[in-house]
């Protein structure tokens, strides 16, 4: 069972839930009309070109007739990545919590492909693309509070370091790995890079790698004196009241929706 600390989460969204379930449902739905597309042994009328060609080449066969199709349904997919650096202990952590039960069980309950990650000096996997969103998964979301914390049983619990850049790179890698149309790597973070290994010019340095790449990155600032998230993110929403970021996080997913 998942810690009580994710039951709580869950209770607290599950209105959010519900509403955001169905909003991104609709934006999921393909655009466009339906069409006609040719090729079919049978169907509602007869595609005249096809009929031409046929009769020019018999090895066509009689695949002459069209039919109204759908579009296929988009496929998008999502990446979290939650700062777990000791400046985020608190109530930051407790509402990124929410925001991230958020996320995972809207996603979940809609099948799509989605992966959450935390980062300190490196990337610390809570779920991943190819894991379900089962009792490991959840309770390994629970314990986000304890990493920032540095108590968590079995974890990396290295709070002093946030690598920003290093694990931005990282968890934009595994997201362009898979196969989608649309592409969002939402980073939440409340200080500036002060890792082990990067500062503030890997994580620049980072952001301009990806803009060439077909995905979108969004920063945002969790809690007051964020704006700094904004000379980083090409992308970014700032100084974000702790009890909205929840909804954020909805609004983000589909606005990325929206942006085409």
């Amino acid at each position: 069972m998942p810690q009580a600390a994710y039951a709580a989460a869950l209770d607290r969204v599950a209105r959010q839930i519900e509403a955001l379930g169905g909003r991104l449902d609709q934006l999921l739905l393909p655009r466009k009309r339906m069409r006609a597309r040719a090729g079919y042994a049978s169907g509602q009328r007869l595609h005249l070109r096809s009929v031409m060609n046929s009769e020019a080449n018999p090895r066509l066969g009689h695949r002459i007739w069209s039919r109204s199709t759908i579009p296929d349904r988009r496929q998008a997919v999502f990446s979290l990545l939650v700062d777990l650096s000791g400046s985020m202990e608190g109530a930051k952590a407790a509402h990124a919590l929410l925001g991230t039960v958020l996320l995972a069980e809207t996603l979940h309950r809609l099948n799509i492909r989605f992966e959450i990650n935390g980062f300190q000096d490196v990337l610390i996997p809570l779920c991943e693309f190819a894991a379900p969103l089962d009792g490991v998964a959840r309770q390994a979301i629970s314990e986000l509070e304890r990493e920032v914390a540095g108590t968590r049983a079995g974890g990396h619990n290295q709070p002093a370091h946030n690598d920003d850049g290093p694990c931005l790179e990282r968890a934009a890698e595994r997201l362009l790995a898979e196969a989608a149309t649309d592409r969002l790597l939402i980073v939440v973070s409340d200080g500036q890079p002060a890792g082990r290994h990067s500062g503030d010019d890997e994580l620049h340095a980072a952001v301009a790698r990806l803009r060439e790449e077909p995905l979108v990155v969004f920063g945002v600032g969790l809690g007051p004196d964020t704006g700094h998230v904004r000379r980083f993110y090409d992308d970014a929403v700032a100084n974000v009241p702790l009890e909205g970021f929840a909804e954020q996080i909805g609004g983000l997913l589909a606005q990325v929706l929206l942006a085409d």
